[in-house]
């Protein structure tokens, strides 16, 4: 396998955001990214990260900037389907969290007045969440505000997970807080704060996933659950209550997820109730996963070894087989918000993946051509 490829370079740190989006567009001429000016401290609302249009062939140019990012998932940056030629990020305005929508020769095409997480694959709808929330809850993975733990309520009944229309702009609950809080409750669900992040599309947008956590009294922080739901928001699933950790759906019936169920590793959750463990002594743990666009491969990535090397991965589904890609430095960091997980995307054609990394002393966007394996 050949060396990473650096897409991006100083001067500015630039990274893509999280695992379960693809950067590049329709055509797989550009990829989207942030710029910012410094990774050494967390954000404030006053701080600001471009948003660029970064060439397959080279070159970064600024569109935008915006006042609503972090280090993990960045401003939510995505492609808008099913062409895939405009895409839509997180700002501020106004007091407000708010998202923007451009074509892919920078354009603004409008504001919404609400902030999006995940954009459904068909591209009329998105799913959104209370970002200043997600923030207090789990630092690193919203936006900064002025509010704390003491401004908010414990589970609120007008909160959770809504649904946007990217036309008209307008929000629905689709299931709230208060509503989580009260399915199968375990003695330590009233101790705290309840929030839901890392929600995610299936593949024809026909579902949804999220995570719904819990603060606890005891060392563990938080207590996870994962539901599935139509993109409607009916027919609500608990699939597992205990710990949730990194996932991908497989199917539009079927989710890889880092569980505790038996025993603590990746699962295949069928919707209709089945769990099978997979790569039990194969797989690196809790990697961030994702399904190559045929479903054959998952890429995955591992945290820092005793030498601080994080390593690249790719697992071939039917054959229970694991390839190492690659492995590259991660400077150790204080303050695990600003730590840069490589966090590895597919290309839409499954030949190519992207990943961020600090190996070279920046936060910088790397592309390895993966199709020796896939193709």
């Amino acid at each position: 396998m050949g060396n990473p490829c650096a897409l991006t370079s100083s001067p500015g740190h630039h990274f893509f955001g999280y695992y379960e989006k693809s950067p590049w567009n329709g055509d797989e001429s550009m990829m989207l990214g942030h710029r910012t000016t410094f990774q050494d401290r967390r954000p404030t609302v006053t701080d600001a990260a471009d948003i660029c249009l970064v060439s397959t062939g080279g070159g970064v140019t600024r569109i935008a900037s915006t006042r609503a990012w972090d280090f993990q998932q960045g401003a939510m940056l995505q492609w808008i389907g099913p062409r895939f030629d405009r895409f839509i990020y997180n700002d501020r305005a106004a007091g407000r969290f708010v998202s923007r929508i451009h074509d892919q020769t920078g354009e603004k095409r409008r504001t919404i007045r609400e902030p999006v997480y995940a954009v459904s694959p068909v591209g009329e709808t998105a799913f959104t969440l209370d970002f200043g929330r997600l923030d207090i809850t789990r630092p690193g993975y919203g936006y900064a505000s002025e509010h704390t733990s003491d401004d908010i309520q414990a589970c609120p009944v007008d909160d959770g997970v809504f649904r946007l229309d990217l036309e008209t702009g307008s929000r629905t609950l689709l299931v709230s807080l208060a509503e989580l809080s009260e399915i199968e409750p375990t003695g330590t669900m009233d101790c705290g704060l309840h929030w839901v992040n890392h929600i995610q599309c299936s593949p024809t947008g026909e579902r949804i996933a999220f995570i719904h956590r819990s603060e606890t009294p005891d060392d563990r922080r938080w207590l996870d659950r994962l539901y599935v739901t139509t993109e409607r928001g009916t027919d609500l699933q608990l699939l597992h209550s205990g710990l949730v950790s990194h996932y991908d759906w497989r199917t539009d019936d079927s989710l890889l997820v880092w569980t505790d169920h038996e025993k603590t590793g990746f699962h295949d959750y069928s919707l209709e109730g089945e769990v099978r463990s997979v790569g039990h002594d194969i797989l690196p743990p809790d990697g961030h996963c994702s399904f190559s666009p045929n479903g054959e491969w998952l890429l995955l990535d591992s945290s820092p070894d005793d030498n601080d090397q994080r390593g690249l991965f790719l697992y071939e589904w039917e054959r229970d087989r694991l390839h190492e890609l690659t492995h590259v430095y991660s400077p150790p960091v204080t303050d695990a918000s600003l730590r840069c997980d490589l966090h590895p995307r597919w290309d839409r054609s499954g030949r190519v993946i992207c990943f961020d990394s600090t190996h070279e002393g920046t936060r910088q966007m790397y592309t390895l051509d993966v199709s020796a394996y896939t193709a």
